[in-house]
């Protein structure tokens, strides 16, 4: 783990958003710990990235629980964000490539990171599903390609905190803040949680 003011697995708290960073490539998938539905789904799509994910996701939850990794009771909601059977605390996760990103407080939240990369129709993609305002801040910056990473990832983010999808509405009564996160320059990361008076400090951790 890196070095931080806060270290890891300290109890989760509304003053801080834990992100634990997982390099897929160095770490191990265990079929045995993940639920039939995550080794279904790890089957379907031949993706080893998907079970590390899901391996290391559990074996950090575990940890915060002082539980196996394979006793984390994980339910999933109606619109697919995932959350603890006794909701002790809130996470989410994303993964892009052989990144990896846990998101934990005692605040709902929601996280997603992607790969930096050149978008040739990227305001044709953006008109599919974000808002006007949005698609007027990419077409206008001088970074278009950087513009629609950050747009794309803060509209991704504040739908998984909600718990909706990429082409569902958000409700503007409800009101939401969020960050775009410090991650390496090939990648670009955003975290929402709903609006308070204190906005929590982000730790990162680094998973070897």
């Amino acid at each position: 783990m890196s070095d931080n003011p806060r270290q890891a697995f300290s109890p989760p708290s509304v003053q801080w958003i834990d992100l634990y960073q997982i390099d897929l490539d160095q770490q191990n998938a265990d079929l045995n710990v993940l639920s039939d539905d995550e080794r279904q789904r790890a089957e379907k799509h031949h993706s080893n990235h998907y079970a590390v994910m899901r391996t290391a996701m559990r074996s950090i939850l575990g940890q915060l629980l002082h539980l196996a990794p394979s006793e984390v009771p994980i339910w999933i909601e109606d619109g697919g964000k995932p959350y603890l059977a006794e909701r002790n605390f809130e996470f989410n996760l994303s993964h892009t490539g052989r990144h990896g990103l846990l998101a934990i407080s005692q605040l709902p939240l929601g996280v997603d990171i992607e790969r930096f990369r050149p978008q040739a129709n990227r305001v044709a993609i953006a008109k599919r599903v974000m808002p006007e305002d949005a698609i007027a801040r990419i077409e206008a910056a001088e970074e278009s390609d950087r513009a629609f990473y950050e747009e794309w990832t803060q509209l991704e983010a504040r739908h998984k905190c909600i718990g909706i999808g990429i082409f569902d509405q958000l409700d503007p009564a409800i009101e939401l803040q969020h960050t775009q996160l410090e991650l390496p320059s090939d990648l670009m990361g955003c975290v929402a949680w709903p609006r308070q008076a204190t906005i929590p400090k982000l730790a990162y951790h680094t998973v070897r």
